[in-house]
């Protein structure tokens, strides 16, 4: 039996990472989505954080903390996403260095 997700808001944050992935709020969002799939360690994102996020911003964590309590963070699609986050993030670091 396979659950269907709204993932509207895992895209945004994928688009946003995509578009400027070394940003601090990148990179905040992207800490939040890892956080999320190590569940045996509780999730340790520290939620004094959602201060420096802007409103829109916050809406947006507080739809994936909804999608994390629906198990969403389980699904091949939630993954898959997080995967090509991963990939970006990755070039972005090694780029950043040189």
């Amino acid at each position: 039996m396979s659950a269907e997700f709204d993932l509207t808001p895992l895209e945004s944050v994928c688009e946003r990472i995509e578009a400027a992935p070394q940003s601090g709020v990148s990179l905040l969002l992207y800490g939040l989505l890892k956080s999320m799939q190590v569940e045996e360690r509780g999730c340790p994102f520290a939620l004094t954080r959602l201060r420096m996020l802007d409103a829109d911003t916050r809406t947006l964590v507080y739809a994936l903390m909804e999608l994390h309590a629906q198990q969403a963070n389980r699904s091949p699609e939630w993954m898959a996403l997080v995967e090509r986050m991963d990939e970006v993030v990755d070039r972005g670091a090694s780029g950043a260095g040189g």
